[in-house]
């Protein structure tokens, strides 16, 4: 057999795995975004409103993320696992230098316990709106003590570090605010548990043995964690790019989303079905389920 030949033939099994993996891709794309669900389901209807909410609070979050990283000397603003990173690496090589991951860890805690606390009991049209105009408040104090202070030439310095727990307090009460308010919606202020979700959901629709509620529930999280993951990523974009050229005037965009998200709020359904996700084989096989709440 000529090397030719071998070649050739490899070729053709390529572009035959790549035909196949392209037509299957488009069955499950065209089957994400179909509209129509194929039972009469008796589940919380998703508004038109409710994509877009998603999206700004995830810009938000990505957006005072990025910010607070580069012009706070690595501090994240948003979720406490890259302090906590940092955190570590720094103690164990002796370097630390910085004390705003040290304390952003507790200050996350206390503010997100401090507002389930207080809000937790309290009817659900009136604490989202709340929250939301505390995380447009504190956001806005971000935004005046970090132009009245800074810029910072020594990011690790405490009144750097105290200036920007009133980011990471804003990203506290988000996270709050939608475990509380909002029962089923994506997380919107990381991507791990929204991208999880996301490739669990497709792999459902892929495989196709699932139950027709098992795909309608995985087409409507899908709408949902899409806009939060790319609102994210934007958010990290656009925070990032206006930080390069505005330095902490960059937070003005974070606000102004913010701000909107006040609104928006209005015109969401306020809940999404909570079901279980299967992984296909597993539910033949009669395996245990991963519950997503």
């Amino acid at each position: 057999m000529s090397v030719t030949y071998r070649v050739e033939r490899y070729k053709s099994i390529g572009d035959t795995i790549v035909q196949l993996f392209l037509t299957r891709a488009s069955d499950v794309i065209a089957s994400v975004m179909t509209r129509k669900d194929q039972l009469p389901l008796e589940q919380p209807p998703q508004h038109a409103f409710d994509w877009l909410f998603v999206a700004v609070l995830s810009v938000t979050a990505g957006a005072v993320d990025v910010i607070g990283f580069l012009a706070l000397g690595g501090l994240f603003t948003a979720h406490i696992t890259g302090n906590i990173v940092i955190l570590v690496t720094h103690y164990t090589t002796g370097g630390f230098s910085r004390i705003g991951p040290m304390v952003a860890v507790p200050v996350f805690i206390a503010v997100l316990a401090t507002v389930v606390w207080i809000f937790k009991d309290r009817p659900k049209q009136r604490t989202l709106r709340a929250l939301l105009i505390l995380q447009a408040a504190l956001l806005t104090g971000f935004l005046a003590l970090s132009v009245a202070l800074g810029p910072f030439s020594n990011p690790g310095s405490a009144i750097a570090a105290s200036v920007g727990m009133l980011g990471v307090a804003a990203m506290a009460t988000q996270n709050a605010l939608v475990k509380i308010d909002l029962p089923g919606f994506p997380t919107t202020a990381v991507l791990t548990t929204d991208t999880v979700l996301f490739a669990i959901d497709l792999v459902t629709l892929a495989c196709g043995n699932v139950s027709p509620e098992e795909t309608t529930q995985a087409r409507r999280r899908i709408r949902m964690t899409i806009p939060a993951i790319a609102g994210f990523v934007a958010g990290c974009a656009g925070g990032g790019l206006l930080e390069l050229h505005f330095k902490l005037w960059a937070l003005v965009f974070p606000v102004v989303m913010a701000v909107i998200a006040v609104p928006l709020s209005g015109g969401i359904s306020r809940s999404i079905p909570v079901t279980k996700t299967q992984f296909p084989r597993a539910k033949q096989e009669g395996r245990n389920s991963i519950a997503v709440s």
